[in-house]
């Protein structure tokens, strides 16, 4: 079985999937990933049976001759915003070739949205046989553009999760005695995670609780600096670099809690991995993979998006809480991150060719 993904960036979590495609389905994958413009430094390491090509040297119709010499069973996007990847699309869906378009996309109900949902069978339909989306709030949206359940796939995010399960395991008994007071985040510096939120609130939770936690924040991103400054004058304010994902095992495991206060967050994969390794979930109502992986009071608590007193009164909660009733919240959150994993993934793309 041979598959071309034509990908924008390719991150650790798509790795474990590729991977277990691999392990698991006798696949053989051709991957062709920008190399030009990343958000992130991650380069996927070398696998048997992976080959990858960089985008910026390929132009159309060497994109599209490489996929006739590969001969896929199927391809894959990672979305329609490249147009050379819809070219080839266009090429192959003409032949009865199975053309996955894998979107996080969220219907909002835009005029833009709408006018997409009118042009479906001239966008879309000439370039997609399916969709496959992570949540529900992107099913609604390939539902709008007229495709049937079908041809809606659920699922489409997994992190590593046996990798990130192994901190929940290898760090039970030391939380089970001394629960750590660390509340982690993992991502981007930028405006859209809400990071200014969380200091502002957590410095107030400081002020009016008197709390051991700390808060410690890893990651790269145009605001880096400026909350590196902010963090300088406050001891329980920690900042890191950015982490390649084969070295974060232990930093999840270490942690108490995790938190991710995004203003726009259609997926967040991030919380996956938290929840993977066992921790309570701190999360903004505009998070998408919370729909899957938080339960409100149950493993972790929501916030109002880009409402401050409603993260700060979360935090005051979740910092009130006993080890005994930390560790309850991080090993439900655990049993939650066993329904989407590589292998639920790898199954749900195969299904298509069965």
């Amino acid at each position: 079985m041979k598959i071309l993904f034509l990908y924008s960036e390719v991150m650790g979590y798509n790795f474990a999937c590729f991977k277990e495609l691999v392990q698991s389905h006798n696949a053989e994958l051709f991957v062709v990933r920008w190399d030009k413009k990343k958000l992130t430094p991650y380069i996927p390491p070398d696998y048997p049976h992976i080959t990858y090509f960089n985008r910026s040297e390929f132009s159309y119709l060497k994109l599209l001759q490489l996929a006739e010499k590969v001969n896929p069973d199927m391809l894959f996007l990672s979305g329609w915003m490249d147009k050379d990847y819809l070219k080839v699309a266009r090429a192959f869906k003409k032949n009865n070739i199975p053309v996955i378009c894998g979107s996080d996309a969220v219907w909002k109900g835009t005029l833009k949205q709408w006018v997409s949902v009118l042009l479906s069978g001239y966008f879309f339909k000439r370039y997609f046989s399916h969709f496959f989306v992570p949540g529900i709030y992107q099913y609604n949206y390939a539902a709008k553009l007229g495709y049937s359940k079908e041809k809606i796939l659920l699922g489409a995010y997994s992190c590593d999760v046996e990798y990130f399960s192994s901190a929940f395991h290898d760090y039970a008994d030391i939380k089970r005695i001394n629960y750590p007071r660390t509340l982690l985040y993992v991502g981007r510096f930028a405006e859209v995670k809400g990071l200014d939120l969380l200091f502002s609130a957590f410095k107030e939770t400081l002020q009016e609780l008197k709390h051991e936690w700390t808060l410690e924040l890893y990651g790269n991103g145009p605001l880096k600096k400026r909350f590196q400054e902010e963090a300088s004058t406050i001891a329980q304010i920690k900042i890191h670099d950015f982490i390649n994902p084969e070295h974060l095992k232990d930093i999840y495991g270490k942690a108490g809690a995790f938190c991710l206060p995004s203003r726009h967050e259609p997926w967040g994969l991030v919380i996956h991995e938290a929840v993977s390794a066992g921790l309570p979930i701190i999360a903004s109502d505009i998070v998408g993979s919370a729909t899957q992986f938080l339960q409100h009071n149950e493993n972790g608590l929501l916030f109002t998006s880009d409402d401050k007193n409603s993260l700060k009164k979360v935090l005051l909660d979740l910092f009130q809480k006993s080890d005994s009733e930390l560790f309850q919240m991080g090993s439900k959150s655990h049993i939650l991150s066993q329904t989407i994993t590589t292998k639920t993934w790898a199954q749900t793309l195969i299904s298509i060719l069965k």
